[in-house]
């Protein structure tokens, strides 16, 4: 059961690994940005365009909430060591 639990631990950190990247790099690509660089917005089928300090501040946003959302689910607990 013990294995089974580490192998399960396992798996959630290789899955958050890959979105940590994602958010990581996509982050990066913005900083880089000019100030004059034109961005968009997906929403929906359309795109729309978006001013370069909303997207940076609505990446914050999103950053934060991700980051409170992995500090609420913390530790892997194996589900025999609750009992």
């Amino acid at each position: 059961m013990v294995m089974k639990a580490r192998a399960g631990c396992a798996a959630l950190r290789l899955a958050r690994a890959e979105p940590r990247a994602r958010v990581v790099r996509h982050t990066q690509e913005l900083e880089r940005l000019e100030a004059d660089a034109a961005v968009y917005k997906l929403m929906g089928p359309v795109l729309v365009k978006q001013d370069l300090v909303e997207a940076r501040a609505n990446v914050g946003k999103r950053l934060e909430y991700i980051n409170a959302e992995r500090r609420a689910r913390g530790v892997c607990v194996p589900a025999d060591s609750a009992r």
